[in-house]
């Protein structure tokens, strides 16, 4: 897991890149471009871009990358511990999580971007068995 600031915006990538979960076999990876639940608001209307690397059979998180000009090295840290509690993309989606105004800003992003991953590795395992 690592992260950056670098230009205005904050980086960071945890688990394996789409290259290095390809190795290990067939991957499914979801790019998820807008904004937390939480994030309407006139203090914070940043966007955070999420690309999430599964495993198309499993849901399995095995790596994402995230940059937005709003701090996310916490939604990094919770991506982290995902990966290495083997959550998939479904469990994360479902997770019941905790709501404190102010601090949990792009959290909701995780959770719009692994139910968006969940749906489209059911939909790209559903075109691959009608072929």
């Amino acid at each position: 897991s690592m992260g950056t600031s670098l230009f205005g915006y904050y980086m960071a990538s945890v688990g394996l890149t789409q290259v290095e979960a390809e190795t290990w076999g067939p991957v499914h990876s979801t790019i998820f471009v807008g904004r937390g639940m939480e994030m309407v608001s006139a203090e914070n209307t940043e966007s955070i871009t999420i690309k999430l690397i599964t495993s198309i059979n499993t849901g399995q998180i095995l790596g994402a990358q995230l940059y937005s000009k709003a701090p996310i090295f916490h939604v990094s840290d919770i991506l982290s511990l995902a990966i290495s509690a083997d959550y998939s993309d479904q469990d994360l989606a479902l997770q019941e999580r905790a709501y404190v105004a102010g601090f949990t800003d792009l959290q909701g992003a995780i959770y719009q971007a692994t139910m968006q991953s969940f749906e489209g590795r059911l939909a790209q395992r559903s075109d691959a068995h009608v072929d």
